[in-house]
């Protein structure tokens, strides 16, 4: 019987085979896992570059019939919620939570109404914005002339 010795060699040669794959395996998750959070850091920078700066540190999303819009995304006390403040004609402008009213739209979900608290003169949103904070949105609000909406991404 010569075939035993064969037989034994083949096992051998692939078992060490299977132990350098889970070895390279391995290693490529763990650089995988850093490299995509350092990538998130990036966009999400890249991202807040691109509008106006407003005086709040937020991104100004537009202006209509005066009225000015600051958004930013603020993370209080590990809960991220959304804050705006309204200018008018470079003036502070107090509007009432009843007067702006904010859509979230997220890739694949349905759209989210975000209501709104007035906290030392910026509107702040009552609930906190979970991940992922890929979205787009529209702000709404109510002054004496209509509504103005001021859509941002």
């Amino acid at each position: 019987g010569g075939s035993a010795p064969a037989a034994e060699e083949e096992h051998g040669h692939g078992h060490d085979e299977a132990k350098g794959h889970a070895d390279g395996e391995h290693h490529g998750e763990a650089k995988g896992e850093k490299g995509h959070k350092d990538a998130e850091g990036h966009g999400d920078g890249e991202h807040h570059e691109e509008a106006k700066k407003g005086a709040n540190g937020g991104d100004v999303i537009g202006t209509q019939k005066e009225v000015s819009v600051e958004l930013l995304l603020a993370d209080q006390g590990g809960s991220p919620r959304i804050k705006l403040w309204l200018t008018k004609g470079g003036k502070p402008l107090q509007l009432s939570q009843q007067q702006v009213a904010v859509t979230l739209e997220r890739p694949g979900q349905n759209p989210e109404k975000i209501a709104f608290a007035l906290e030392g003169g910026a509107l702040v949103s009552a609930q906190i914005i979970s991940e992922p904070h890929l979205f787009k949105g529209t702000v709404e609000v109510q002054t004496g002339g209509g509504v103005a909406q001021f859509p941002f991404v």
